[in-house]
């Protein structure tokens, strides 16, 4: 399982995408394992937060273009998007609140998922993106260290 979990003490979880080789991408079974990660620990009466990370350079790429290249019908785009959705809604349902803790790039879906978590913290080097955005421009937000840089 490309999804860890790790109890700081009873009431702090910790969860980690780690993939990075894929740049922890939300494949169809990283979302589905989130899924099953995130329904098992808020039922956990004793977690009062979980963090939310990445593991390696960044916290997530998004999609993994690779499978979706693959895909070919429109059904299966539409069940890989789905899935993710249901993750999202997952995280902003749920009971127990999550932090996102982002370093490096969040890309794509990897952007959304930080949106959907509760709060959201960042190293300087942070980077968020949604490619595609408004005919096939990028938005790309910047950390304030960033901009002062530019």
């Amino acid at each position: 399982m490309n999804i860890k979990t790790i109890n700081y003490n009873k009431e702090i979880a910790k969860v980690i995408i780690n993939e990075p080789k894929t740049y922890n991408s939300l494949s169809t079974k990283n979302l589905n394992d989130l899924i099953t990660t995130f329904k098992r620990l808020d039922k956990d009466q004793k977690i009062k937060v979980i963090i939310l990370e990445g593991a390696g350079k960044g916290f997530s790429a998004g999609h993994n273009l690779k499978e979706v290249r693959g895909l070919k019908q429109r059904a299966k785009y539409q069940k890989l998007f789905n899935l993710c959705s249901k993750l999202m809604l997952q995280i902003v349902e749920g009971r127990i609140p999550v932090i996102a803790k982002v370093h490096g790039a969040a890309y794509a879906a990897g952007c959304q998922l930080v949106a959907s978590c509760d709060l959201a913290y960042s190293t300087r080097d942070a980077l968020f993106a949604t490619p595609g955005v408004a005919n096939k421009a990028s938005l790309v937000l910047k950390t304030k260290s960033q901009l002062a840089a530019s």
